[in-house]
């Protein structure tokens, strides 16, 4: 993996609780510098907008939580016992996946 994409992930790895959290109106610039390190123009470089790295960052955070709802189901060959442990799943893995939330 290329620098730039590394640093570029990072920065979405970082953000996505910052969005998680404060939501997009409530997430500064200057949260996102802190968190990351960089400053605007670093940030900038790998994002066109704000908006960018938030739908990014949504996106990183997504993921993280469906595969954590569906993690173990694919060793599972009975429909009925995947469909439970995604359940179980997602009763006992529903929160603290990214920081912030809600957490229902």
């Amino acid at each position: 993996m290329r620098k730039g994409e590394q640093t570029r992930r990072e920065i979405i790895r970082k953000a996505a609780p910052i969005f998680n959290q404060k939501g997009y109106n409530g997430a500064a610039l200057s949260d996102l510098m802190r968190a990351t390190g960089l400053e605007k123009g670093g940030i900038y470089r790998h994002f066109e907008s704000k908006q960018e790295l938030a739908g990014e960052a949504f996106d990183h955070a997504w993921k993280i939580a469906m595969d954590a709802r569906f993690e173990g189901t694919q060793e599972i060959p009975n429909t009925v016992d995947q469909l439970n442990q995604i359940v179980w799943n997602f009763r006992d893995r529903r929160t603290g996946l990214i920081t912030g939330g809600c957490r229902c």
